[in-house]
């Protein structure tokens, strides 16, 4: 479904590793493997987490000691005699940066450190890096929990750095006896479905910054004196707004983009989807002014059919199309810039701040 290079500008644009207009942009071939681009992204990610300073929690310790702190262990003081020191083995909670995501992401920068292939100057900012976490005890990748770590508003800024952690340590390139990459042995369809939203909106972005992409809260359109109730919340993927129009995009990213309709015994749209974007436009659009419309972006798969159709509900456009990766980058920024420039009828210009 997606063409390797292309993972790497993906992933050069989600986290925002293209330099602004004045500098040497990035190229392709500045990384010949995920790894230096991963590297990048974590030596980048980490120095703007470091200006916070390293995360902090409570850890337990066990010491042996004179004075009584914490909660005495009477067993392990009998068991080790330390009477005779005059000692006793005592338990306490303390501040410390030997967390756990602190310990998960010393040992993802000392298994970068051990790819032969890494780039210097990767490693010589790695081991600048190190220098921070004399403190931080390092663990065995194989046996990280990461389903048990937990985000709030402390150790928020972490979520995006443990990301990238995940990404290196899972080995996101796997070999094959042929020596070919595959995409789905490093990267699930439901990481691939968070990139590839991210990338769609950061390259809107940067490229079109007069559309101001962003997820968008939508209110339901219902009368003033009822109640939301248990209405679900509706936030868009990506929203694009040019004078009075906007454009609400859904990025799709799906091993199989259709359904076989039992009724009709044909392939069609997935029924949630169609529905979902749908619900998005007519209640963003609460006037009826057909300024609103909508797009069901989806990743282009192997099948025979591919969508790409559009569709007038009252006065709502609503596009159901796709975005080929497996073609090289040029032709997908061909596509994206299509769509920016269909939206707009052709009266914006793209802005030209990277060279491919």
């Amino acid at each position: 479904m997606v063409n390797i290079k292309n993972v790497y500008w993906m992933l050069a644009y989600a986290f925002d590793m293209l330099k602004e207009k004045g500098t040497q942009s990035i190229k392709t071939e500045e990384f010949d493997n995920i790894y230096n681009l991963l590297a990048a992204i974590l030596v980048k990610t980490l120095n703007y987490n470091l200006k916070r300073g390293l995360n902090k929690e409570y850890v337990v310790i066990n010491e042996n000691l004179s004075n009584i702190k914490g909660k005495i262990l009477i067993s392990d003081s009998i068991k080790y005699n330390t009477f005779k020191e005059h000692k006793l083995i005592c338990e306490y909670d303390e501040l410390s940066i030997n967390s756990y995501m602190n310990k998960i992401v010393k040992s993802t920068l000392q298994q970068l450190m051990k790819i032969n292939d890494l780039k210097n100057e990767y490693k010589k900012s790695i081991k600048k890096l190190l220098i921070y976490f004399k403190d931080v005890d390092e663990i065995s990748i194989k046996n990280i929990e990461w389903t048990k770590i937990r985000f709030n508003k402390n150790n928020a800024t972490y979520k995006m750095l443990l990301n990238v952690c995940y990404l290196i340590i899972e080995g996101l390139l796997l070999t094959t006896e042929k020596g070919d990459k595959k995409l789905n042995e490093f990267i699930d369809e439901a990481k691939m479905s968070v990139l590839y939203e991210r990338f769609v909106k950061e390259y809107f972005r940067k490229h079109f910054p007069t559309l101001q992409a962003k997820s968008l809260y939508i209110n339901w359109n219902i009368a003033e004196e009822e109640s939301i109730g248990l209405l679900p919340c509706m936030k868009t993927d990506i929203t694009l707004t040019y004078k009075d129009k906007t454009l609400i995009i859904d990025t799709k990213y799906y091993e199989k983009t259709l359904q076989n309709n039992p009724l009709s015994n044909k392939k069609t749209i997935i029924n949630n989807n169609i529905y979902q974007i749908f619900t998005y436009v007519k209640n963003k659009d609460k006037d009826n002014t057909g300024n609103v419309s909508g797009m069901l972006l989806y990743a282009k798969t192997d099948e025979d059919i591919w969508p790409n159709q559009t569709n007038t509900f009252g006065k709502n456009e609503i596009t159901i199309t796709t975005l080929d990766l497996t073609q090289d980058f040029k032709t997908v920024k061909e596509q994206l810039d299509e769509i920016a420039y269909k939206f707009t009828n052709h009266e914006i210009s793209k802005k030209m701040d990277v060279c491919y």
